[in-house]
């Protein structure tokens, strides 16, 4: 499982390059975006992913849980997420393999 989390008003860069941008900007875009991949469990309230690899290499290693509920053959996964004491929710939508989709 792949999650890919952005802010909705990211800007970009002034330049194209990511090391030529200069710092503040490199640093506003790296702290309202988020990546991670790996292999993931799913109980019928939650998704766990196993991170094998990750924007942010403290989450290696480690296991990410959001929230998650399934309608028909779709798994809902819902992220809160805090910046300078904001809570942001987000949401995405997974197709799930048939024999997860059996949660009662």
């Amino acid at each position: 499982m792949m999650e890919i989390i952005s802010d909705d008003a990211r800007k970009p860069l002034w330049i194209a390059g990511r090391v030529a941008a200069p710092t503040e900007e490199r640093a506003k875009a790296y702290s309202t975006f988020m990546a991670y991949a790996g292999r993931y469990t799913f109980t019928c309230d939650k998704v766990v992913t196993h991170v094998e690899i990750a924007l942010l290499q403290n989450w290696v290693n480690t296991e990410q849980t959001r929230f998650a509920t399934l309608q028909g053959d779709r798994m809902f996964v819902t992220y809160y997420f805090g910046a300078e004491h904001k809570k942001f929710a987000a949401s995405s939508v997974l197709p799930v393999p048939l024999y997860l989709a059996t949660c009662g």
